[in-house]
């Protein structure tokens, strides 16, 4: 007589219970990495927005200004307008982010302007940065933007000191 071919329960069972011990785990560890991509790309999305608006001061030879809802909202409804002047008249609004923002729900910003001014060459009158980190986690890796009077934009990692719904720190 030939014996059948298969799994025995217990087999079954360890294999599932295996797998159960290796999710609990790894389940974790993907919150953490959720976070930090969260993070990284509202980072990167503010630091392209900054160049873009350096770029288009470059290009139209006047002032642009990026502006936040407040100092602690830079993921927010941003905008990118001209600065109104009596050569070029109004404002022009050329980028405008709705309440959603920079799409980061889980991302805390704090900064040491509610907007910066680029001029018509590309720099601005002061030193501006902006810290974003994850929400009420100081266990992730935060990102400094940072623009220098000269204008250039970039991009640094910080550690958060301390975890909070609001502002990072």
């Amino acid at each position: 007589m030939k014996k059948a071919a298969g799994f025995t329960l217990t087999e079954l069972l360890i294999v599932v219970s295996l797998i159960a011990i290796l999710a609990t785990i790894a389940v974790p560890g993907f919150g953490s990495l959720t976070r930090a991509n969260q993070v990284s790309s509202a980072s990167s999305e503010l630091l392209n927005l900054l160049n873009y608006a350096r770029s288009e001061a470059l290009t139209r030879g006047v002032s642009t200004k990026v502006t936040a809802p407040s100092v602690s909202s830079w993921t927010g409804a941003l905008q990118i307008t001209t600065v109104a002047s009596t050569l070029l008249g109004d404002v022009e609004t050329l980028r405008s982010f709705s309440n959603t923002g920079l799409g980061a729900a889980g991302v805390n910003s704090s900064a040491n302007a509610a907007e910066v001014v680029f001029r018509p060459n590309g720099t601005v009158a002061a030193a501006f940065s902006v810290k974003l980190c994850a929400r009420n986690d100081r266990a992730t890796t935060g990102k400094l933007v940072t623009v220098s009077q000269g204008g250039q934009a970039s991009l640094t990692d910080f550690t958060p000191a301390s975890a909070s719904s609001s502002g990072c720190s």
